[in-house]
Formats: C-alpha cells, structure tokens, sequence
C-alpha cells in the first residue's frame, strides 16, 4: 500500500508540473482582460434636448468622462460618433478646438431628424487611459419655425469663436435692439459653418480667422432698416468675396465695436418659403439600400462621346485660318505691287544708270591726270602702294591686261622732295 500510495502522489506531482503553466497563462489572460476593462469605462451622460432648424452645441471635455484631474501637460483626445457607427450623421459635425482645450458636436438637426445616441470615445495622453461616453440627442419640434433668414458672413473669426455664448449674445443683440427689433422674441441661429468649407480662401496671416458663414433666421417680417441696408448693398454683390476694408455700410459701426467684420459682399435677405429654401444640409439624404441593382446602369450602356468633331474643328479651322491669311498676305505684298508706279524713283535711278556710263567712257589718261591733280593738290593724300594687290583702281582692275596701257615712271625720292 505504501508502494502504491508513492506511485500516485509521484503522478500527481507530475500532472502538477505539466498544468502549472497554463494555469499561469490562463491567469494572466485574465488580469489582461480585467485590466482592460478597468482602463475602458463607460459614462451615459444626462440626454441632450435638441430643436429642428435650430444650431445646437455640445462641449466635450474632461468632465463628461468623470475625470477630475483637470489639465494635463499632453491633453486629451476626442472621437465622436453615431452609436454602433463609423462616423456622425450628415448633419453633425465635431471640432476640437485648441484655444478652449476641449472639442465641441454642433449642428442643425433636420426636419426629418429621429432621436440619436452619440459614443464619444476619450484617451487621456499621459498615462493612455481610455473612456467612453453616451449622449442621448432626443430632438423635437420647434414651435415657431423660422420664415425669414438673414445670411451674413464674419470674415474676422473663425466657427469656434461663435461657440462662446457671450459673443453670440452680441451679435443676436444687435439685429434685436438697432437693426431687427421684431425679431427680440424669437430670433436664433439656423446656420453656422466655416467659410473654408463652403470655398473660401485661407488668409494670408495666421493670425486672422478663416470666415465664418451664419444664417439668423425668425418667424417676423424684415424691418425698414434691413430692406434698406439690402438696397444699399445691392451693387456690391457682383465683387463677392469683398476685401475687408473694400467698404463700411452705414450700420458698420454697430459691429466691429463688437469684433465683427462684416463681409457685406455676401449679405442676403431671404424669404423662406418651404423647406426647401433653408440650408441645404437640411435635406434629407438618399436611402442607398432602397436602390435595386436592375436600376444601376450597366457600364455599356452609357453613352460614349465622339470626340471626332472635335478633332476635325481643332486641326481643320486653324488649317484654313492660316492658308487664308497667308494668302491675304500674299496678295498685299505680290499682286498689287505690279500696278504701282513711282516717277520719281524712276528718274532717279535713270540718272544714276547715265552718270555711271559716263563714268566708264572716259579715256583711262583722264582718270590717271585727275589722280595725280589730287594727290598734289591734298598734302594729306598717303602714297599707296603699287605693290599691294588691294591698292589698285576698281577702273583698272576691271580692264583686261592686255589693254591696259604702262604707267609713267614713278619717283618716291622727287616726290618726297616735291612735297616737303
């Protein structure tokens, strides 16, 4: 017995040493899980109540995931989207903003807009810890839905300036108490994106914002001054976009005191008259998993162009152009040059013809005489050199030899003496 209890416990201790280490990597996967799951921590924050047609914007930052201590040196990172989806609907957008150190979810819900659940994941950069939080959106009807819209862009700041409600109180102020008073019960912004977005350029300086585009919209009919700052502005819209000191209406100075530079360029009265006048990322998007595939055209059957007419008119029509007025030209400077006459040219040249048969008929003794006249008459007159071949008379150079007849006899010693 003592024999066989040795073999078993000799088993057991085998069979211990074989298991023990799965036990320890079975361990380990799971402090691994738990350890991710203490790191991932789900917040549901309080439900966000949103109204239709109306801008909405909701501040992420540290406190929505329950973390307390403040500000770190590296900061945190955001990334919002749709529950159980990739990214947020067509109408919502998310920015994160550097100068307030937290992002922002802002938009306009949609006529047609259902309640939605927003997941906003966030990691904190200095020890990488990662949490997530649930925003309820519900959306309801707005009682008074905006029927006139005024759209007006700020070139002087950027989308996230608008975000701080007190600068949006200011500009809401001054379309309620100066420009809009009709509007002080229910005026409220139904538009608000970047200029850059829509198109416009980056400023040169970094320092200046990019633009922002704003649509104000309320249920009460324009005021006196507003249609008269329309017809003011009126001749400035064909130089859209304007510089921004390219001109001041006269209800300029109610904004910059307030830090608004107004492109006026770009200010609109608008009447909204259906839906379909308001912002256009208001309009429903296209159901794309309605669409059957014996709809989808097939790839031969769209048309294809012939690009022959093109060809023929880019080679053929400057062929022509070319030949014709090379022609035309032709014809000014050949054909019509055989009708011309000039007298006078005539005459001249005549005279100049006689003149030089003159010239070669007289005798060769009269030619060397007058030589020699000159060189005597002209102290300055150099003696040439019989010798050299480019010394001679073009007049004697073109007789034969044979004709020619012998000079006289030459003396540089008496002429010398002659001359001095």
């Amino acid at each position: 017995m003592s024999r066989g209890a040795g073999r078993l416990q000799h088993h057991r201790t085998r069979i211990d040493v074989i298991l023990r280490p799965q036990k320890n990597i079975i361990a380990m996967g799971i402090i691994v899980v738990l350890f991710t799951l203490s790191a991932t921590l789900w917040t549901i924050s309080s439900a966000e109540d949103l109204q239709k047609t109306k801008v909405f914007v909701i501040p992420v930052e540290p406190t929505l995931f329950n973390w307390t201590n403040g500000f770190t040196p590296n900061g945190y990172w955001y990334r919002a989207s749709l529950i159980n989806s990739p990214d947020l609907p067509q109408w919502m957008s998310y920015l994160f903003s550097k100068r307030h150190r937290k992002g922002f979810i802002y938009g306009v819900p949609p006529n047609d807009a259902t309640n939605v659940q927003v997941e906003v994941v966030g990691l904190n950069r200095e020890d990488y810890e990662t949490r997530k939080a649930i925003i309820p959106l519900n959306i309801t009807e707005k009682s008074d839905l905006a029927k006139y819209e005024i759209r007006l862009k700020i070139d002087n700041l950027n989308i996230e300036d608008l975000f701080d409600p007190h600068r949006l109180f200011n500009l809401l102020r001054i379309f309620t108490t100066i420009l809009w008073p009709e509007s002080a019960d229910n005026l409220y912004m139904t538009f608000l994106v970047s200029a850059v977005k829509l198109g416009a350029r980056l400023p040169l300086s970094p320092n200046d914002g990019e633009g922002v585009v704003v649509h104000l919209g309320s249920s009460s009919r324009f005021s006196e001054t507003l249609e008269h700052l329309e017809q003011e502005v009126l001749p400035l819209r064909k130089i859209t976009p304007c510089p921004r000191d390219f001109k001041r209406s006269s209800v300029d100075r109610h904004f910059r005191p307030s830090g608004f530079v107004i492109d006026w360029c770009s200010f609109r009265l608008v009447k909204l008259e259906n839906s379909s006048d308001r912002a256009p990322y208001q309009e429903p998007s296209q159901d794309y998993a309605a669409v059957r595939i014996d709809d989808l055209v097939r790839r031969e059957e769209i048309p294809r162009r012939d690009y022959s007419m093109e060809i023929i008119t880019t080679l053929i029509v400057p062929i022509i152009s070319m030949l014709a007025l090379v022609a035309f030209l032709s014809v000014i400077l050949c054909v019509q040059h055989d009708n011309l006459t000039d007298p006078e040219s005539d005459h001249y040249f005549q005279s100049i013809f006689k003149i030089c048969e003159k010239h070669r008929d007289k005798p060769y003794k009269e030619d060397t005489l007058a030589q020699g006249n000159d060189c005597v008459q002209v102290p300055q007159c150099t003696l040439r050199d019989g010798n050299l071949a480019s010394d001679g008379s073009p007049r004697l150079t073109e007789r034969d030899d044979a004709c020619r007849p012998s000079p006289p006899p030459y003396s540089g010693t008496k002429r010398f003496q002659f001359d001095s």
